[in-house]
């Protein structure tokens, strides 16, 4: 369990459906994350995973981490379309969820597994 007070959240492998290589990080370290809301997550292990990308706390982003976690699946693909339709007409009006969490999978080890192949990752936060 992470403490609700972090702010930067280090583990060693992906949450399952971000920079995981297509599912192959923890489903309950999703779940955390979206209880905690962290500004920050570095992590690696999955090494095609590798990248940043930024996490909204926003309805499309429930209903995906409840596909990822395996239930309500099918609710959970209705309400992703939902949430995406709602969120394309709210951008042409300025809304955007106003918490993110910057999710960093920052592996060095390439495709060969034998040596560092990439440089680190700088995060501004």
């Amino acid at each position: 369990m992470v403490p609700a007070d972090v702010d930067v959240l280090l583990t060693h492998g992906p949450p399952r459906g971000h920079l995981d290589d297509g599912g192959k990080g923890c489903p309950q370290l999703v779940k955390e994350i979206l209880r905690v809301r962290p500004r920050l997550v570095v992590f690696g292990h999955i090494h095609a995973g590798r990248g940043e990308k930024q996490l909204s706390y926003d309805g499309f982003e429930r209903a995906y981490s409840g596909i990822m976690g395996g239930h309500d699946t099918l609710l959970s693909a209705m309400g992703m379309l939902f949430w995406f339709c709602i969120s394309r007409v709210g951008s042409m009006f300025g809304w955007h969820a106003t918490t993110e969490t910057t999710m960093v999978n920052a592996a060095v080890v390439g495709q060969s597994m034998d040596y560092a192949e990439h440089d680190g990752i700088v995060v501004k936060v």
